[in-house]
This record gives C-alpha cells, structure tokens and sequence, in this order.
C-alpha cells in the first residue's frame, strides 16, 4: 500500500501591526498583587508611629523650657554686665593716659625751667673744653709750623740777612704729651655722660608716647 506524499509546506508572510500603547512583546512584569505574599515589594511609606506623651513628660517639658528661659535671660544679664563694665575700663583707661601725658608734660616743662634757670657755664663747659682743645691742637699743628716756615721769607723781603730757618718744636708734644692725655680724659668723660643724657631722654619720650597698658576685662 502506498502512502501518500507530503506537500511542503508553502511560506506564508503575515504582516504583524504594533501598536504603540501595546505592550512590547516578551516576559510580562508580574505587578506586586499578584505575587504571593512572601514576595511581593515593600513600597509604601512607613507611617510613624504616634507617641502620647503623659502628663508628667509635659509637665516635665514645660520645667525645661522655663529653665532654659531663666538660663538665656542670666546669660542676657551677665553679658550686659560685661558690656558695662568694659565701658568703665574704657573710660578709665582713657583718664589715665590722660592724666600720663599731662605728667609728662609738667615734667617736660620742669626740666626746660631748670636747663633756662641753669647757669651759663655749668650748660656749656664741656663744649668750651672742646672747642679749647680743638685750638690748641690747631695752632699747635697748623698755624705755628706755617709761621715758622714763613717769617724767615716775609724777614728776607724786608732786608734781613741773618734770618735763619728753624724747624717748630710741638709744645703739646714735650713732656710725653700730657696735656693730650688730659683733654682726651676730660671730653671722653663728658662724652660719656652726655651719651647717657640723651639715651634718658630718648626713653623718657619712647615712654611718653607708648603709655602703660592696663587690663582687660575678659567676655569669655
């Protein structure tokens, strides 16, 4: 008995339309209602719970918010009494500084009534010994050597033939030069004391224009 043949099968080409509010074709999500119940997300919003104070809690508010309120109110207190007493100090300072530059002054005046008052060779003996010893040296080293090499010129111009040249002997040089020695104690001396005169001075003014500080009164 013969079977009968298969016909193949002929390609068919069918058209699928998609729409675009359908859904693309695959594995459909499952939607949390429908997954069982050990499954499904946990997406809603934990809601808090609510908490009943009892009265002694509130009444237990109200004391600390009271307290807190005294405690803020000290602290006002105590920050104006800083304040105040900052502005004291200010004041007190000032009248200081003040009453300083006044003493200062005073004693400025005091000291230019006393140097007007002072005699005129106790204020200028020590640059008289120096202008001194300036001439002595002067003479001693310039004038007199020139005259000694000139006046047997000036003598010949005049007629005189038996003008000879002598050479100047120091004056200040014979006998070890003891007058040097002296005049350089005596101005080294006053130098010195000088010196310190002006150094007093200078720290006197130095002190005059930077008052002393006083104190401060700490906020902390």
């Amino acid at each position: 008995m013969e079977l009968p043949k298969l016909q193949p099968l002929k390609e068919t080409q069918v058209a699928v339309v998609i729409e675009e509010d359908d859904e693309p074709v695959g594995p459909r999500r499952m939607a949390d209602d429908e997954r069982p119940e050990d499954a499904q997300l946990k997406t809603a919003v934990p809601v808090a719970p609510v908490v009943t104070l009892s009265e002694a809690d509130q009444n237990n508010i109200e004391l600390r918010k009271l307290r807190l309120e005294e405690r803020r109110f000290e602290l006002e207190e105590k920050k104006e009494f800083h304040k105040m007493a900052l502005e004291d100090r200010h004041e007190d300072q000032k009248e200081d500084e003040v009453a300083y530059e006044r003493a200062q002054i005073a004693k400025d005046e005091n000291k230019k009534e006393e140097k007007a008052s002072e005699h005129w060779m106790k204020a200028y003996w020590r640059p008289a010994m120096g202008w001194l010893y300036m001439l002595i040296c002067f003479f001693d080293f310039v004038i007199a050597p020139v005259l000694s090499m000139l006046m047997p010129i000036f003598l010949k111009s005049l007629g005189a033939n038996t003008v000879t040249y002598t050479q100047w002997q120091s004056l200040t040089l014979a006998n070890g030069g003891l007058i040097h020695l002296a005049f350089g104690a005596i101005l080294g001396v006053t130098a010195w004391g000088r010196t310190q005169e002006k150094n007093a001075a200078a720290n006197a003014n130095s002190s005059a224009n930077n008052p002393p500080k006083t104190g401060s009164i700490s906020t902390t």
